[in-house]
C-alpha cells in the first residue's frame, strides 16, 4: 500500500528531524493506515537513524518475511549486524541481496549493494568473492564510491595495479580533477577547497597504492599528503596559511592527530627536525607526554598536551605547522638516501642500557574489537597466538617462561588467557598504563616479536632490537627490505602471500634461533 502520510514523513527526513519522522512513521500504523513490507522497511531506516539497532533489525526482519527480496532492507541489516560484529549474518544478507538482483534492478540499489559488499567483505574476509560483486555493480552503475571500495577491495587481494586503475577511474567519474593534474602535485596546494572530503580521501588512498609498490614514489607521497583534508576545520583552516614544506623555520608547530603509532614515528623525526627549526612545539595526547619528555631531553623542543593548542599560537611569519603522521613525507626526505641521516641522528640520542632480563616481548594483536559472545574480530595483522607459541617452541625449546606478553590485559580473549596460563607468560600492560611506563618494561627486553602496531613504533623508537611481523600488503612506510627504512634496530619478516603466518614465523624462528637461543 502507498500510505497517504508518507509524505510529511519524508520531508522529515530530508530536514534531519529523524524523531519527529519516526513518531509520525508510527503514527500511521496506530491510524490503521496498513502495514507492508515498505512501511516496515522505513520504519526499521528511521530506528537506524536514531541509533535504535535492535527496533531496527527487528523492523527489517518483518519486513524481509513479507518480501524477501528487498535488496536495500537486506543491506540495511547487514550494517547493523556488522555493526555488532556479527560478520557471519551480516554476510548471508548480502549474499541473500545479490540473490535477489536482476536485470531489471536499479543503479541505486545496485551502488547501496556494492558499498555494503565492500565494508562487509573485508571484514569477513571474503574480498575475491566480493570483487566479482563490485565489478558487476560498477557495470550497472556509475558512482565514484563504488570504484573507491572497489579499489580498496582490489588492494586487499594484493592486486595493487587494478586497485590504482580503479582510484583513477572514480576520479575521472567525479568530474573535478583534470589528467594535466596529475603529474604536477604541489604541497602549496595541499589543503584545497576545490576538493570534497571524499575526494581527497579518494587521492590519499591513490597515493597510498602507488607507495605500495614504490615507497619512494614522490607523487605517491605527494597524494598522500590530501588525507589532511580529513582533519577537523580548525587544523584545516591553521595549515592552509602555515603549512610547514620541509625547509628552515623560527619555529615548528606538530600536532598528534591519528594514531599512537603514527604520532611514535613522528617523534623519531624530532633530533633531524631540530636541525631545521629554532624551536619546536609538539602537541600530544597526554599518554604520552611523559614518554616524550623521557626521550626528548633537548631544550630546543617543548612537548604540551593537544587540549592547549590554539591557532592564535602560530605567528604570522617564519612559523610551520605539520601533523606529525605527515612529517616525513613532507620533509622530502623520505627516500633511500634521505632517511639514514634522519635514523643516525636519533640514534646518537639514543642511551639503551643492556637488557638485565632474559625475556623477549611478544605482541601478537593489533587495534581488537569483540563479538557480542566475546570473540576477537579477526584483523589481517593479528597472528594467531597458539600458530606463535608453537614457532616459538621450536625455535627456542619446549618452554617460554621467559616471555612477556605486551598485550593489554583488557584485550586478551578468553582462549589467549588459557594459551598464556599454560606458556607461564606475564602479561605486562594494562589500558590504563601510560606509554612512559610500557617503555621502561620494553627496555628490559633482550627483544621485541611484534605484529604491526604502536609497540614496533615505540620499540624503533627506544633503539631495541624487534621482529616485526608483516602480512602481505603491509602499510607503506615499513619499506620493501628486511631492515625497516626508519628505525635502524627493527628486522623485518613477512609472509609470502597473504596470510601465511607459517612461513613469516619460520623465518622469524629462525632469526631467534640464531641469536636469542
Amino acid at each position: 500500500l502507498i500510505l497517504p502520510a508518507m509524505q510529511p514523513v519524508k520531508a522529515l527526513e530530508q530536514g534531519g528531524h529523524w524523531a519527529e519522522a519516526l513518531a509520525l512513521q508510527k503514527r500511521l500504523r496506530q491510524s490503521g493506515s496498513g502495514i507492508d513490507a515498505s512501511y516496515l522497511h522505513q520504519l526499521g531506516r528511521l530506528y537506524q537513524r536514531c541509533h535504535l539497532d535492535s527496533q531496527s533489525e527487528r523492523a527489517y526482519r518483518l519486513a524481509l518475511d513479507l518480501d524477501p527480496a528487498r535488496i536495500e532492507t537486506h543491506c540495511n541489516l547487514a550494517l547493523i549486524l556488522c555493526r555488532r560484529s556479527e560478520i557471519k549474518d551480516a554476510f548471508l544478507h548480502l549474499c541473500c541481496g545479490w540473490d535477489a538482483v536482476s536485470h531489471s534492478v536499479s543503479p541505486q540499489d545496485l551502488v547501496l549493494l556494492g558499498n555494503a559488499s565492500a565494508h562487509i567483505g573485508v571484514e569477513a574476509w571474503q574480498e575475491e568473492k566480493v570483487v566479482e560483486w563490485l565489478k558487476w555493480a560498477v557495470r550497472g552503475a556509475d558512482d565514484a564510491r563504488l570504484l573507491v571500495n572497489l579499489a580498496l577491495l582490489l588492494r586487499s587481494c594484493g592486486n595493487l595495479i587494478c586497485a590504482e586503475r580503479a582510484i583513477q577511474a572514480a576520479l575521472a567519474l567525479s568530474g573535478v580533477f583534470t589528467s594535466s593534474e596529475l603529474f604536477s602535485f604541489r604541497q602549496s596546494h595541499l589543503i584545497d577547497q576545490r576538493f570534497t572530503a571524499f575526494e581527497s580521501n579518494a587521492l590519499m588512498r591513490w597515493g597510498t597504492y602507488r607507495l605500495e609498490q614504490d615507497w619512494e614514489d614522490q607523487v605517491g607521497q605527494h597524494m598522500l599528503l590530501y588525507g589532511m583534508a580529513d582533519l577537523p576545520e580548525s587544523w584545516r583552516d591553521s595549515l592552509a596559511h602555515f603549512l610547514w614544506q620541509g625547509g628552515s623555520v623560527e619555529k615548528l608547530v606538530l600536532f598528534d592527530d591519528m594514531g599512537i603509532g603514527d604520532a611514535l614515528r613522528g617523534l623519531r623525526w624530532i633530533p633531524w627536525l631540530e636541525s631545521l627549526a629554532g624551536s619546536i612545539s609538539v602537541y600530544l595526547r597526554p599518554s604520552l607526554l611523559g614518554l616524550a619528555n623521557q626521550i626528548c631531553l633537548s631544550s630546543k623542543t617543548q612537548f604540551f598536551s593537544s587540549s592547549q593548542f590554539r591557532s592564535d599560537l602560530l605567528q604570522a611569519n617564519g612559523c610551520g605547522l605539520a601533523p606529525l603522521n605527515y612529517v616525513g613525507v613532507l620533509s622530502g626526505k623520505w627516500t633511500r638516501s634521505g632517511l639514514p641521516a634522519v635514523a643516525q641522528l636519533a640514534d646518537a640520542r639514543q642511551d639503551i642500557p643492556d637488557s638485565t632480563s632474559n625475556s623477549i616481548g611478544l605482541m601478537w594483536f593489533a587495534r581488537r574489537r569483540f563479538k557480542p559472545d566475546g570473540t576477537a574480530v579477526r584483523n589481517e595483522r593479528d597472528v594467531p597466538l597458539q600458530l606463535l607459541l608453537d614457532h616459538l617452541r621450536a625455535a627456542l625449546g619446549s618452554t617460554t617462561a621467559g616471555f612477556q606478553a605486551f598485550a593489554c590485559r583488557e584485550f586478551v580473549t578468553q582462549d589467549e588467557w588459557t594459551l598464556i596460563d599454560q606458556s607461564s607468560m606475564d602479561v605486562v600492560c594494562s589500558e590504563n598504563d601510560v606509554w612512559g611506563a610500557t617503555a621502561l618494561k620494553l627496555l628490559k627486553c633482550r627483544c621485541l616479536v611484534t605484529v604491526d602496531t604502536a609497540i614496533a613504533h615505540l620499540a624503533g623508537l627506544l633503539g631495541c632490537p624487534t621482529i616485526l611481523l608483516l602480512n602481505r600488503p603491509s602499510d607503506w612506510s615499513w619499506g620493501d627490505g628486511s631492515r625497516s627504512v626508519l628505525y635502524s634496530s627493527v628486522r623485518i619478516v613477512r609472509c609470502r602471500y597473504r596470510h601465511d603466518w607459517n612461513s613469516c614465523l619460520s623465518d622469524a624462528s629462525q632469526i631467534l634461533f640464531e641469536h636469542y637461543s
